[in-house]
């Protein structure tokens, strides 16, 4: 049995998809509402998906590893730097949220359209707003993952928060669509579509290492010395996505019969 814990954030839809994966198919298994748990019967092997019932983003891709296995949706250990950052803002009240939200889109903003300007890519850490911003559990995590460092001025001088020059601006924007997709949830508006792709590498990533993961687990741990068909270790069901398969590749016990 899978169980599946979606837990109540705001940087997610509020609905997701429950998604059996067949090969290269999907088969939707029910929905689930933040704040809700839900469990689905199935065996070790077979992979799951979790999609955002609306904009079909990808939050989850795993393979039951035991068999009783419980998952959080969107747990932040299991993201990348800028959604495990997200994570956390989307646990904070809606109305300071908001605010934080605000003032880093201004932020990146004015960064995106003048990347050249020196005066945007520096902020003190004490000016009001900002530390109202930096309040925000996980907002100072997406400053760093768009690329900002915190320095330190000489002799008890303020702490500044900086983007040096020679710094890509990919990854700011990519935090910047993250942050229009925030706060369009959180008005109650649909996600904005350059949001959906700021993520496509990481879930590409994600995807194949579940799919090299599930081949794995297909191929024969060994085969029979007398007619080489392919014999099945349950072992290598239960080791899969951790990383330890690779060692049943080889057997040396290889006999004439099955």
């Amino acid at each position: 049995r899978l169980s599946f814990h979606y837990p109540s954030n705001w940087s997610f839809e509020g609905t997701v998809d429950l998604l059996w994966c067949d090969g290269s198919s999907e088969r939707s298994y029910g929905k689930l509402q933040q704040g809700g748990q839900a469990t689905r019967e199935t065996y070790i092997g077979h992979r799951w998906c979790v999609r955002e019932d609306a904009s079909r983003e990808l939050l989850l891709s795993i393979v039951v590893g035991q068999e009783d296995q419980l998952v959080t949706i969107g747990a932040e250990a299991s993201l990348d730097p800028l959604r495990g950052a997200l994570w956390q803002m989307g646990r904070a009240p809606r109305e300071p949220l908001l605010k934080a939200c605000g003032a880093l889109l201004r932020l990146l903003q004015n960064i995106d359209r003048s990347p050249h300007e020196d005066k945007y890519r520096s902020v003190r850490a004490a000016n009001p707003a900002v530390a109202a911003t930096l309040d925000v559990p996980g907002a100072l995590a997406l400053l760093s993952s768009a690329g900002f460092e915190q320095e330190h001025e000489q002799e008890g001088g303020d702490s500044r928060l900086v983007l040096r020059p020679q710094r890509s601006l990919g990854p700011l924007q990519d935090a910047l669509a993250q942050l229009r997709r925030l706060d369009a949830l959180l008005r109650g508006l649909p996600p904005p579509q350059e949001s959906l792709g700021s993520m496509q590498a990481a879930a590409a990533a994600a995807s194949a290492a579940a799919s090299s993961s599930s081949a794995a687990t297909a191929e024969a741990s060994h085969r029979c010395g007398h007619c080489r068909a392919g014999i099945h270790n349950d072992l290598r069901r239960q080791l899969a996505g951790s990383g330890e398969i690779g060692g049943w590749r080889t057997h040396g016990a290889v006999g004439p019969g099955e």
